[in-house]
């Protein structure tokens, strides 16, 4: 889900647009395959809009000039080499950077992290991360630019364990790029955590995403939030993100959204949380509405994504098998 001006593109099993957030059409000139899906979509300088996603079993790009209608990006076989999928996009000043897993003949066995760099969305250049061992089991949930920088947010997995360190990665020029361990709850290893989504504000960057504990019964996993002034040191801000009688085992948070010391975010069962102090303290505000079940299935309900275009605050996910939006307001009181 990303914000245009005016309103919002969503991403899924097609782009669709809207106005207000309510009123949904879908866009001209996306025709997918049963086993394709736009998985990430993000807005230029300019307005421009670059999707990514998958298509043929390959990464696949589509462009547009204002979000309503679409134009598929022509494969380079060279460039994306092996079957997998664009997972996020971002506009940044070195231009459009897009990060995505690779699956193939002379690639580990286990996800291996992509990366590509495009200057007007359609030709691009795959970037050589140096000896690309980071990228092994690597993850990225986010991928924004703040203060002329590219950021890329996620988590390692230990491959022995599966535990989990949250990480960013961080680049000036989209081609060089540095990681930065953003903190982790005490008793790692037998911990772990990791950032689901992330924004970036006149005051700092924000993530959200979920710490747990492998021995600990699911009640005491916990919501957890990041921050950096600078985009190079982190802190790791434990929360009482629970509501009695709800475990928030299987649950995740999704991005945040927001500008200034105002910020939302949403569980992935739907919970919506505020912070008005720049994540300091945050509180439940609503429970989105949902006819289905509040379960990470296919046939539950969940919201998957969030943004906020400087007027109103947009969700998006499924009500069962059906898509579900939502929009909601910041209120003073």
């Amino acid at each position: 889900l990303a914000a245009t001006n005016p309103g919002f593109v969503a991403t899924g099993n097609g782009i669709f647009w809207s106005e207000d957030g309510t009123s949904w059409q879908a866009a001209e000139g996306v025709t997918l395959a049963p086993d394709d899906f736009v998985a990430d979509v993000a807005v230029g300088a300019d307005g421009s809009l670059v999707a990514v996603g998958v298509a043929d079993s390959y990464p696949a790009v589509w462009t547009s000039p204002d979000g309503r209608s679409w134009t598929r990006v022509e494969r380079q076989p060279l460039v994306f080499r092996a079957r997998g999928v664009l997972s996020e996009v971002t506009a940044s000043d070195v231009g459009w950077l897009a990060v995505g897993e690779e699956h193939g003949a002379g690639l580990p066995a286990r996800p291996f992290l992509g990366l590509w760099i495009s200057a007007d969305g359609l030709v691009w250049e795959r970037v050589a991360v140096e000896g690309e061992t980071p990228w092994v089991c690597a993850y990225v949930t986010e991928l924004l630019t703040w203060e002329g920088a590219v950021y890329a947010l996620g988590f390692r997995q230990e491959p022995t364990w599966n535990v989990e360190t949250p990480t960013v990665w961080r680049s000036q020029d989209g081609w060089t790029w540095g990681s930065v361990d953003v903190g982790r709850p005490d008793g790692y290893p037998n911990t772990g955590a990791w950032i689901e989504g992330a924004t970036a504000t006149d005051v700092g960057l924000f993530a959200v995403g979920l710490e747990m504990s492998w021995w600990e019964a699911p009640d005491t996993y916990n919501l957890a939030v990041w921050r950096s002034t600078d985009g190079l040191t982190w802190s790791f801000r434990p929360t009482d993100f629970r509501v009695e009688g709800r475990s928030t085992h299987g649950s995740d948070l999704k991005p945040v959204a927001g500008e200034g010391q105002r910020l939302v975010a949403v569980e992935l069962c739907a919970y919506v949380w505020a912070s008005g102090d720049a994540g300091d303290t945050w509180e439940q505000v609503a429970e989105l509405s949902l006819s289905t079940p509040c379960v990470t299935t296919d046939m539950g309900g969940a919201a998957w994504a969030l943004a906020f275009d400087g007027a109103r605050f947009a969700a998006v996910g499924n009500d069962g098998l059906n898509a579900a939006f939502w929009v909601g307001d910041w209120a003073e009181d």
